[in-house]
């Protein structure tokens, strides 16, 4: 199960990028728009990989056309950015 490492607010400037900023630690990140979908859908609550690709093709998330192996990659990302972990 993928989940964000702790309380984070959002600010989405409505370009190609959005801030991200981590409450407990006090770590702003500028992060691409393509990534916000995949932490948003987080926020809500834990989700698998599957259950993570499944929410972002019904939502106007990534889209149909994101495969798991990309998910995968940009979760793994975040996680070395100790933005996201799995349990």
């Amino acid at each position: 199960m993928w989940r964000l490492t702790g309380p984070a607010r959002f600010y989405d400037r409505s370009e190609s990028a959005f801030v991200y900023y981590q409450v407990d630690s006090g770590d702003t990140h500028l992060l691409s728009e393509t990534v916000f979908p995949i932490l948003k859908a987080l926020a809500e609550k834990q989700r698998s990989t599957t259950e993570l690709l499944d929410h972002l093709c019904q939502s106007d998330g990534l889209g149909s056309g994101v495969t798991e192996e990309q998910l995968v990659q940009q979760l793994q990302s975040l996680s070395a950015a100790a933005i996201v972990t799995q349990d």
